[in-house]
């Protein structure tokens, strides 16, 4: 256990059949972690510091701030409530829950499994993966580029404010996109209920033009009353990017935003 310590060095630490648990610490440097990993309150690397290889059995991650980049995790890892500079994923990492991160950018390459609800990525995310899997991108805000090169996502109650991109056997509805986005039209595909402002959409049963008023250029909470009640039930999704709950006349994309009857 390391609690409330501060290092400019890194640490390493390798304990396969035991826990590692740092709470509360500043390391400077990097870590590289061999166990199950419990991080809570922790400030981890700069800008000159390398990778970050956390787990390979467990990694639990709580409320940190990761100022280089994850280079690895285990998998069925949980990372909540955190910065995080770079999420850089070339293999592990299956099974990852990611909630109320606010996130520079992430590129994960043959990933399964993995659930990312209430995030504000404020860079590119870019997801690919080359197997079937059961994936959930939900209530996340996305100010840079998403490009989804996956099977069998559900895309659903997100803001996206850049380029969009995603391939065949997915499932995208209740989102708002700035433009409408390219994919394949063979396959099992499920798009509908989408709200497109600006931009024009032509393959969509139901798509939806109205501007979401978003409270600024980094904040993207609606304000258009003209979006209320377009939400539709497609999947059952309890609260919204705020932790509000959806119910009343909710509206489409990560802001439920409930208007007053």
């Amino acid at each position: 256990r390391i609690k409330q310590c501060e290092t400019s060095n890194a640490i390493f630490s390798d304990n396969t059949s035991g826990h590692i648990y740092l709470t509360q610490n500043k390391i400077h440097g990097y870590l590289d972690l061999v166990g199950h990993c419990h991080l809570e309150g922790d400030l981890v690397g700069d800008s000159m510091s390398i990778n970050n290889d956390l787990g390979y059995v467990s990694a639990d991650i709580y409320q940190c701030n990761f100022y280089n980049t994850i280079s690895h995790l285990p998998p069925n890892s949980t990372i909540d409530e955190c910065y995080l500079e770079n999420l850089y994923l070339a293999g592990g990492g299956e099974g990852l829950d990611a909630t109320g991160n606010i996130i520079e950018q992430a590129t994960l390459y043959n990933q399964s499994s993995l659930h990312f609800y209430r995030n504000h990525v404020w860079g590119d995310f870019n997801l690919s993966s080359s197997d079937w899997e059961d994936a959930a991108f939900v209530n996340n805000m996305v100010d840079g580029d998403a490009n989804f090169i996956t099977f069998n996502n559900t895309i659903a109650y997100n803001n996206f404010n850049g380029a969009f991109s995603c391939t065949e056997f997915n499932h995208v509805y209740n989102n708002n996109f700035t433009i409408d986005f390219p994919y394949v039209t063979l396959g099992d595909y499920v798009r509908d209920y989408n709200n497109y402002y600006p931009g024009i959409n032509t393959s969509e049963l139901h798509a939806f033009h109205i501007d979401p008023m978003y409270v600024s250029s980094s904040d993207f909470n609606i304000q258009n009353t003209a979006l209320e009640g377009l939400d539709t039930l497609l999947l059952t999704v309890d609260d919204d990017f705020d932790g509000d709950k959806r119910e009343g006349h909710s509206a489409i994309g990560a802001d439920a935003i409930c208007f007053p009857d």
